[in-house]
């Protein structure tokens, strides 16, 4: 398999690609778009698009792609849209009017930051392009309850995350906001779609706190890090796959919950799984993995998509925690682009801990 990791601002967008099988996971952020549109574009199609979840860091770049004349022919896509998730009567029609619906939404999307900002097509739910354009997609929601494993070409995917209760966690949530709002909707229009999605773009993990001071820097204190939860319901719903093409495999973890892939392995009676790759959790969060996980992953490459401008990603309790309870003793952390607080004694104190490498501005690899 070949991996590369486009640049995607904070945010995910990695194209997968064994023999002629291409897939593309996520699409960053809606500025990153020029930066990874002619990588591929360059393909007449792509066997299939992953969105694994409504985060802006992950949906907008992919907007642009979709309203773009230029992009692939898409074979596939595989998304829990609004339309999955809240599981209502979809009106395709766009002139039902949603005043209510509107101003909600537009309180919902409120958000400042360029990298947020759709700015290509404003008001524009990604749920409600995939089925204007008429593009091959899931017609029930993916979830580990239901899915064992998606075929797309020579690449099998087998499903992790989310589950049946995740979704339905979410679709009451959402039906309560609407409840509060004294706003009842029993179809799924064009509005509602955007109202819902803003609203999951939202929801923002309230449990950030600010890097560790280089001057302190010691591997094993990170790594004893007092883990807590990532709080993000958004997060919690995150499609992840175990990718394997007969060859070679990679965790694909877009923002899911460690506890998540714990409850896969014990289903699957993994006690420990042998995988050449891990793509990090929403983006190295240290509230996205723990000892827990690490020490049931037989991997010796982890990567990391991020540029670590909003939320400080990857954090430096992550890196400690792999390089000391991962099960192989010669680890790679490879992340896509320079990070400011991954300074150069940031990598020569792992490198002098047990040889851990941390590899910045990595584009491309095969496994």
């Amino acid at each position: 398999m070949k991996i590369t990791l486009n640049y995607a601002g904070n945010g995910d967008c990695i194209l997968v690609e064994s023999g002629n099988t291409r897939i593309l996971f996520d699409g960053g952020t809606a500025a990153s778009y020029s930066k990874w549109k002619e990588n591929v574009n360059r393909f007449r199609d792509l066997d299939c698009l992953v969105v694994t979840h409504f985060d802006s860091d992950h949906t907008n770049g992919i907007i642009k792609l979709l309203e773009s004349n230029q992009k692939p022919i898409i074979n596939n896509i595989l998304f829990n849209s609004a339309n999955e998730v809240l599981e209502l009567e979809d009106c395709l029609c766009g002139v039902i009017e949603d005043i209510e619906v509107d101003a909600l939404s537009s309180r919902l999307a409120s958000l400042p930051d360029e990298d947020f900002n759709i700015g290509f097509s404003e008001g524009t739910s990604l749920s409600y392009l995939i089925r204007n354009q008429n593009i091959k997609s899931n017609k029930k929601a993916i979830t580990s309850d239901v899915y064992n494993s998606i075929n797309v070409g020579e690449i099998s995917m087998q499903v992790i995350s989310p589950s049946m209760k995740t979704l339905k966690k979410l679709k009451n949530q959402w039906f309560e906001v609407l409840n509060d709002e004294g706003v009842k909707r029993k179809i799924l229009t064009k509005s509602h779609s955007l109202a819902f999605e803003n609203y999951l773009r939202s929801l923002k993990e309230d449990n950030f706190e600010e890097i560790t001071a280089n001057t302190y820097l010691d591997v094993d204190t990170l790594a004893e890090f007092i883990y807590k939860k990532d709080s993000s319901l958004a997060n919690e719903s995150s499609l992840a796959f175990l990718l394997q093409n007969g060859k070679s495999s990679i965790l694909m973890l877009g923002d899911c919950h460690a506890e998540d892939v714990l409850t896969w392995l014990d289903k699957k009676n993994i006690k420990e799984l042998k995988v050449d790759a891990v793509k990090l959790s929403h983006h190295g969060s240290k509230h996205n993995i723990n000892k827990e996980l690490v020490k049931r992953l037989n991997c010796g490459m982890y990567l990391v998509s991020t540029n670590g401008e909003v939320f400080k990603h990857p954090d430096l309790e992550t890196l400690a925690l792999l390089a000391k309870y991962s099960i192989n003793k010669k680890v790679k952390i490879m992340i896509n682009n320079p990070i400011k607080h991954v300074t150069k004694n940031v990598v020569k104190t792992f490198l002098d801990y047990n040889g851990t490498e941390i590899i910045l501005n990595v584009k491309e690899f095969n496994l």
